[in-house]
């Protein structure tokens, strides 16, 4: 049975392991009976360690700009800018490859981008293994369907992206939304696969989820994020542990609760189910 978007009294489930399982995959991405899987200590500590310096350190951070959210695109010598929601980045972001010119200019770039990521974390790892790579590994041992890199104008995406937030810029990621790629990306849902490196150690910095049936791409631009309040029957809160991967349905609103000191540094897949119900990540 559909659920109702607005009428969910209990708040999302949630499960927490020490290992992927393969009935756990079913349930999240095809059965809808889970909302949300935690794996811990999934990235053991010396690694996560080890990455998170590498990207608080790293020489190529940028701000990871939003276009889907309403009143933040600003113009700037008569093209639209686009602001922040508090989060940088280290890696390519799909999204800067929306409205690319004809000779996709953009995109180019952004396979670029991807070789020179991976090329310098795999050379800065030595023989260690990234955990989005583990990750990919897993999901394509254990998942019932295929599991790919998604494939776009005949090449492979990137996935792995790097997300940090800082305390001085966490306010804005308090706003409930949601993620969806554009409408000539044929999926039927969107998850996030998120390995947390560090967290802070103070209060805040947690996800927060709301149990809705995922939001089709139709009603994207219906989204109001004043429906959504911490504390509502349908709502849940999960702090992750450094190590921590949380797979969760990015189709329902979700936010991430400020902090007043520390920084939250993760690696991050977009995991999208197709018509088929195979899998695919980019980021």
């Amino acid at each position: 049975m559909q659920r109702s978007r607005n009428s969910m009294s209990s708040p999302p489930e949630i499960a927490i392991r020490d290992e992927i399982k393969s009935e756990d995959l079913e349930a999240l991405f095809l059965g809808h009976t889970l909302d949300c899987l935690v794996v811990r200590n999934f990235c053991e500590a010396g690694l996560c360690a080890k990455l998170s310096k590498y990207f608080l350190n790293h020489k190529d951070i940028v701000w990871y700009l939003n276009d889907e959210v309403a009143d933040r695109d600003v113009k700037v010598d008569g093209k639209t800018e686009y602001r922040s929601l508090g989060v940088q980045r280290v890696g390519p972001a799909f999204n800067t490859t929306y409205n690319d010119d004809e000779d996709n200019t953009q995109f180019k770039k952004y396979l670029r981008e991807k070789d020179i990521f991976w090329r310098d974390l795999r050379n800065f790892l030595g023989d260690q293994t990234s955990p989005m790579e583990r990750l990919r590994l897993d999901l394509d041992e254990l998942f019932v369907n295929r599991v790919n890199i998604a494939n776009v104008k005949g090449k492979k995406a990137f996935s792995g992206i790097s997300r940090i937030t800082r305390a001085e810029n966490s306010v804005p990621g308090e706003e409930p939304h949601i993620d969806a790629v554009p409408k000539d990306i044929e999926l039927t849902n969107q998850f996030a696969a998120n390995v947390y490196l560090e967290m802070p150690d103070c209060e805040g910095g947690e996800l927060r989820m709301w149990n809705t049936d995922p939001f089709i791409l139709q009603d994207v631009p219906a989204f109001c994020m004043g429906d959504y309040n911490v504390g509502d029957a349908n709502h849940c809160s999960y702090k992750p542990a450094d190590g921590d991967l949380v797979l969760f349905c990015t189709r329902r609103p979700h936010a991430v609760g400020r902090f007043d000191k520390g920084v939250r540094v993760s690696m991050q897949s977009f995991v999208g189910l197709t018509e088929d119900e195979d899998l695919v990540l980019w980021t």
